[in-house]
């Protein structure tokens, strides 16, 4: 028999329910097979804090509480029915995910389990107005002002930060306007980006706390529908005036937009399942880790992190580094966030002072693991090695300044990794050199290097293989380049391993428009723009400088 079929009989010849049957031709005669289509039970159930129902249509034959039979094969659809203040999270069993109805076929003898949470909107917002990013947030559409946003969520939800967006959407576009919980400033390129000028770049993007030219009326960007038009009206008429912004870069898009003169949206509402963690160093580590009453030391916060969860130390003029148990292991998923509008500059930076053994890479102040993040921090290890380790694949590091590092590179990018995004981060400076900016270790492939400075240190990048990209023109663009590789004693860009091609660093700014080049025989306090060494560096053709650069 096919699939979802099974033997019942043959007629003729002798033949009846044995298969295969054994006979003996003695009359002409047609022997038929009669074969039936497999009987197939579905079972309907619910699961999660939640309510609410599940129906499926045709109903087929009863086999019980719940369950329904039908033929191997046949069509159906299966709908959640979700009560008052709850949502809808996701199907599980017989191909079933997160689309709501879910149409599928019978084939598996099966549960199917919808899932639902207590609502992540408002009782207010209409089930037409729900949009939902599974499994832990929702856009709850609406005509909220910022300052309003939350009153679009639910009781066991909070507004989704911008950090919670971008790791939770999965892919998917929003379909109406939307207020994240952070206050996003934007950037047309013309604005601060990295250090003193412009990103290099007229895509718009926008970040957490850093303050850009505002304009006449301008309100908080927040997540918009559309992907590069303007003035796009969502349907409850919200505007916004652009849209198809990055995050913390240009690309890629993360459909963020809207600035000037966008005064309403609806609201993104993540689950409280996502928890959100405060460190202080006036808190205690018996503390539950709340904005009102924190966690003493960062060590505390990430040993309750779980992926998506955000952990949020506040700054001080005390660096995070007594009771810390080092280096501090970011895990997968969860974001580590100190005070990204200074960062890691400022009176009082939230710093971190401490190393600890990374096995085969020497020490480290802070690892990450994959998908994690760290932004906003003064990062100080000076034991060899990396200030930080990007040990996962998209592992962030943003916002930060690595500094203090005589013996250290303030950052290493772990081989065998990628995706990683190193973005608007300092390595070394005038008074604070490190023994390297960063180093990326073989292979260590895809991801980005923008908006970084590398400033008097021994060396400022330093390749063992081809690395992410530092800047490129492809389709669509990587990396914007526009990192500062200026006033590295040894080497400004070096690429330890001869031979190494298809390196792309372009619309960056050096000391010399164009780079001195070096491709053999380098010696020590050179000096030199980038020693390619025998290998293939695209460092293109804008030939920008550093506004002081050394000779």
């Amino acid at each position: 028999p096919n699939t979802g079929s099974s033997f019942t009989s043959f007629s003729g010849e002798s033949c009846s329910t044995t298969n295969p049957c054994n006979t003996t031709a003695t009359t002409t005669a047609t022997v038929t097979t009669t074969f039936t289509l497999n009987k197939i039970n579905i079972t309907l159930a619910t699961s999660g804090a939640g309510s609410g129902s599940v129906g499926i249509v045709p109903g087929g034959t009863s086999c019980g509480p719940n369950c329904h039979q039908y033929d191997y094969g046949s069509a159906v659809t299966i709908t959640a029915n979700v009560s008052a203040g709850s949502n809808f999270n996701s199907f599980s069993g017989e191909g079933c995910t997160t689309a709501n109805p879910c149409s599928t076929f019978a084939t598996t003898t099966a549960t199917v389990t919808a899932a639902f949470q207590l609502g992540l909107c408002a009782p207010s917002v209409a089930n037409a107005q729900l949009q939902s990013f599974p499994p832990n947030m929702f856009g709850c559409a609406g005509t909220s002002t910022f300052a309003n946003r939350a009153s679009l969520c639910g009781a066991g939800a909070h507004v989704c930060t911008a950090n919670e967006w971008v790791q939770q959407r999965g892919g998917n576009a929003p379909s109406h306007h939307y207020w994240v919980a952070d206050a996003l400033n934007a950037s047309n390129g013309v604005g601060p980006c990295g250090s003193t000028i412009g990103c290099g770049s007229t895509a718009f993007f926008v970040t957490n706390g850093l303050t850009y030219a505002s304009g006449t009326g301008a309100s908080p960007a927040r997540v918009c529908t559309g992907t590069g038009a303007t003035n796009v009206i969502d349907p409850e008429g919200n505007n916004c005036n652009w849209t198809g912004g990055g995050y913390n870069s240009v690309t890629p898009s993360q459909f963020f937009g809207g600035w000037v003169g966008n005064n309403t949206a609806g609201a993104l509402c993540c689950s409280n399942a996502l928890h959100q963690y405060y460190v202080s160093i006036s808190g205690a580590d018996t503390n539950p880790g709340t904005s009102a009453s924190p966690f003493r030391t960062i060590t505390k916060g990430l040993s309750v992190s779980a992926s998506g969860d955000t952990v949020y130390v506040l700054p001080n003029a005390t660096a995070y580094s007594a009771g810390e148990t080092f280096p501090l292991a970011v895990p997968a998923g969860v974001n580590l966030i100190g005070d990204e509008a200074n960062r890691g500059s400022g009176a009082t930076p939230t710093a971190i002072i401490g190393c600890g053994n990374v096995v085969s890479l020497g020490n480290a102040a802070v690892t990450l693991a994959a998908g994690s993040t760290l932004g906003g921090f003064a990062v100080t290890c000076n034991a060899g090695g990396g200030m930080v380790v990007l040990q996962g694949n998209g592992a962030t590091l943003r916002n930060s300044n690595l500094i203090n590092g005589t013996s250290i590179y303030g950052a290493y990018v772990a081989g065998g990794t990628s995706n990683q995004t190193i973005v608007l981060n300092s390595f070394g400076g005038p008074t604070t050199p490190n023994f390297g900016g960063v180093r990326f270790l073989s292979p260590a492939t895809s991801g980005k290097f923008e908006n970084n400075t590398a400033l008097n240190n021994s060396f400022g990048v330093v390749l063992d293989a081809t690395p992410l990209s530092l800047g490129d023109n492809l389709t669509p663009v990587v990396s914007v380049g526009n990192n500062y590789l200026s006033c590295n004693s040894q080497a400004d860009m070096y690429l330890a391993a001869t031979g190494i091609g298809g390196v792309n660093a372009q619309f960056n700014r050096w000391d010399h428009g164009p780079p001195t080049l070096l491709g053999t025989g380098f010696t020590s306090n050179t000096g030199i723009d980038l020693f390619y060494n025998g290998g293939g560096v695209t460092y293109g053709t804008a030939n920008l400088v550093v506004p002081s650069p050394c000779p």
